[in-house]
């Protein structure tokens, strides 16, 4: 399927919707015509006999019109928004896509973000952030009566980076993933996530929110990351058995640094 820019969405819907309204006026200012019409009754009849098959011609026309609107406007919701981001990649038989992006930086900078699978030791929402030249960093577990320190080095929670930070997963399936943020700024920060949103919320007609579910930031904890080092954090998404296969979507995240953070 084609991309399309969110403008160039618009503007098809646009010309559709214009394309009606003067088959609309057409066929006002045919009734006009023949309700003001001082011709003979001949020319009347004649007049009458037009109208009709511009009539039916019309609503054959506002038919196709109304398909073609439905159908740009499927296009639009499925391609736009992903289009903004660069797409989705088309995934194996069998899997749905899933892409990570952050779609906006707010009061940070220089911060990056990769998605990477997880070693084999990795734990669920083990989160560490590392100063250059750091491998290994503290994690407190909040556990049913105490807070525990945890050490966990990077090596214990990373895989290699997923291309294009898309994973490939079944309906049905759970998997985890590493959210790695690296720094090249000069100043220490933090930052918090906002939950994500999806791009598109429908893929044929399935409504990906209740399909694909993601365990991840914790909404309004500040996350500290070093100048020019390393926060890590190992989420974990599941897909509904439901989700049709070969479902692309991407899961948009902002993060925000506190009022006032440069």
């Amino acid at each position: 399927m084609a991309k399309m820019s969110s403008a160039a969405g618009k503007g098809f819907l646009a010309v559709i919707t214009g394309l009606l309204v003067v088959v609309l006026a057409v066929s006002a200012y045919a009734a006009f015509a023949i309700s003001t019409s001082s011709s003979s009754s001949s020319q009347l009849t004649v007049l009458e006999q037009n109208q009709s098959q511009l009539s039916s011609e019309i609503q054959a026309l506002q038919s196709q019109l109304g398909t073609m609107r439905l159908q740009v406007g499927t296009i639009y919701n499925l391609t736009a928004g992903t289009a903004v981001f660069g797409g989705v990649p088309k995934p194996p038989a069998g899997d749905i896509a899933v892409r990570w992006v952050i779609g906006q930086y707010e009061r940070l900078t220089g911060l990056n973000f990769t998605v990477y699978s997880v070693a084999p030791s990795a734990t669920f929402w083990a989160t560490i952030s590392l100063k250059p030249g750091q491998t290994c960093g503290s994690d407190v577990v909040q556990q049913l009566l105490y807070n525990k320190n945890v050490t966990y080095c990077q090596s214990q929670l990373l895989g290699s980076p997923l291309p294009d930070n898309t994973l490939f997963i079944k309906p049905g399936q759970t998997m985890e993933v590493a959210f790695v943020v690296t720094s090249t700024a000069t100043v220490n920060q933090q930052f918090a996530a906002v939950p994500h949103t999806y791009v598109p919320d429908q893929f044929q007609g399935f409504s990906v929110q209740t399909g694909v579910g993601e365990q991840c930031w914790c909404v309004a904890v500040n996350y500290p990351i070093a100048a020019g080092g390393t926060y890590i954090r190992v989420i974990s998404i599941a897909v509904d058995s439901s989700v049709t296969p070969g479902t692309q979507v991407i899961l948009n995240h902002v993060l925000y640094g506190p009022i006032g953070q440069a």
